[in-house]
């Protein structure tokens, strides 16, 4: 005889449900983690005139059409019957806020610059930091309790930037997050993030400084006798003298506090790395600052700087520089009769 004594079914049950029902509105929850908005620009700035501290580039980039619509659900009391509009709190990532103009905040992003965000909403704009701001529920067509509405809290909007201090011809700024949105239904019960915002990209003011047309960079020495380099090693030969090299440049978008500094490269001589190549192994040129302060070739920390005149109305300046050239001997030898020739590039640059 068989006793069944027990029988026990083991299963699962699965819920589910479009609404979240909550004893009272409450905050919105992404469905599918918290979505970042990349930003990309390159703002190259042609006016030097704006590359002056306290200068305001309002607007001066926007996106639109970033990134992918995301879904996300509100807590709503069972006992609804019309959505209420939905509050929007945006944050700033940046840590530092450093001052207010006409009411929107800037941050600091670099040495260089400051940002103030703007975020386009469903009819809204949105000013980082900002917070209850509210999307309205216009005819009564809110999806918000039920996840039916798809959100692009990022997708569109604009910066501005704010020079803190002068621009040294471009300024990077790698990923950056610069904003962080959440939603609610009731004032100040932000919970989980919905959505951020990340920077990365270039603003370029666009300067230089170019050689003025008709300069002459040809530095004639004239003839010696092979026998005026014998036992000079590292001197002029006898008969010599240094030539002025007069340099007269043409500069843009070179602000004040920027210092424009010449350095040169070229072939030097193998017995002297402190001097030009020739041609010849036994003699090289020099080229000294107008202190008598030798220029080595291909060295960075070699260099001297430029004497900048006043920026006019379109923010041009003269730049000047008296260097001085001359012939010396790299060996101590005689060198071989013949006619040598050297080449010198000059480089410029900006601190």
């Amino acid at each position: 005889m068989m006793k069944i004594s027990s029988l026990f079914f083991v299963g699962s049950m699965l819920f589910t449900a479009n609404n979240v029902m909550a004893a009272d509105w409450g905050p919105c929850t992404s469905t599918s983690g918290v979505h970042d908005y990349p930003v990309n620009f390159d703002i190259d700035i042609m006016d030097a005139s704006k590359n002056e501290a306290g200068t305001e580039l309002k607007l001066i980039y926007s996106w639109t059409g970033v990134g992918q619509p995301f879904n996300f659900i509100c807590e709503c009391p069972d006992t609804y019957k019309t959505e209420k509009d939905t509050l929007i709190k945006v944050v700033s990532n940046l840590s530092t806020a450093t001052r207010k103009i006409n009411s929107e905040q800037y941050y600091r992003l670099t040495d260089e610059l400051e940002v103030m965000t703007m975020i386009q909403g469903p009819s809204v704009m949105f000013r980082v930091p900002e917070a209850n701001s509210q999307i309205p529920n216009l005819n009564n067509s809110s999806q918000d309790c039920k996840g039916n509405n798809l959100g692009q809290f990022g997708s569109n909007g604009y910066l501005s930037f704010y020079i803190a201090k002068p621009v040294q011809g471009e300024v990077e700024i790698p990923y950056t997050l610069i904003a962080t949105m959440y939603a609610s239904k009731k004032k100040n019960t932000y919970r989980d993030p919905l959505s951020t915002v990340s920077i990365a990209g270039k603003l370029t003011f666009t300067q230089g400084c170019k050689i003025d047309a008709g300069t002459v960079l040809d530095v004639p020495f004239g003839e010696y006798p092979s026998s005026a380099f014998k036992n000079k090693k590292g001197t002029i030969p006898v008969g010599g003298t240094e030539k002025e090299i007069n340099l007269q440049f043409d500069c843009e978008n070179i602000t004040d506090g920027i210092q424009v500094s010449l350095r040169i490269e070229g072939n030097t001589s193998q017995a002297d790395e402190r001097a030009i190549d020739m041609g010849n192994p036994d003699i090289g040129v020099l080229v000294m600052d107008p202190n008598g302060n030798v220029l080595k070739p291909n060295d960075t920390n070699s260099s001297v700087n430029l004497n900048l005149g006043s920026n006019d109305s379109q923010k041009h300046r003269d730049a000047t520089i008296k260097l001085k050239a001359a012939p010396i001997s790299t060996t101590g030898n005689a060198p071989a009769a013949g006619q040598y020739s050297g080449v010198a590039t000059i480089f410029l640059d900006m601190d």
